[in-house]
């Protein structure tokens, strides 16, 4: 049986110059991992981290610089992790995340995987 996917909204990002271009993505917890999405576009699928890391997603040319994005902890509501880019204007700019939700995909998610 397939477990219901849960669904995260990146809510805080912390307060660098690019924080907020990864505000408002949102994180899916699948059968198969987890995936980033923005809204009705899934960005990147997940990939084993490193030691202490959940998940890990590296995408590129997202609003115009190449990604990581880790998931450090995860609970039933919320998530926390870290993020950084290659914007050439702040070397490997990096702070924290955090994604909060009601742990079920609404139907804007649902509609973005045409469930």
């Amino acid at each position: 049986m397939a477990k219901e996917e849960k669904v995260f909204k990146i809510t805080n990002a912390g307060g660098k110059r690019d924080s907020d271009d990864i505000k408002g993505l949102e994180i899916v917890e699948t059968d198969d991992g987890f995936e980033l999405v923005q809204p009705r576009v899934v960005l990147g699928k997940s990939t084993p981290g490193p030691a202490g890391v959940l998940a890990r997603f590296k995408f590129k040319n997202f609003r115009g610089f190449d990604w990581t994005v880790d998931i450090d902890r995860a609970s039933a509501l919320t998530m926390h992790g870290k993020w950084s880019n290659g914007d050439p204007g702040t070397p490997e700019e990096s702070d924290v995340w955090v994604a909060s939700g009601t742990g079920t995909p609404d139907d804007e998610a649902r509609a973005a995987y045409g469930k």
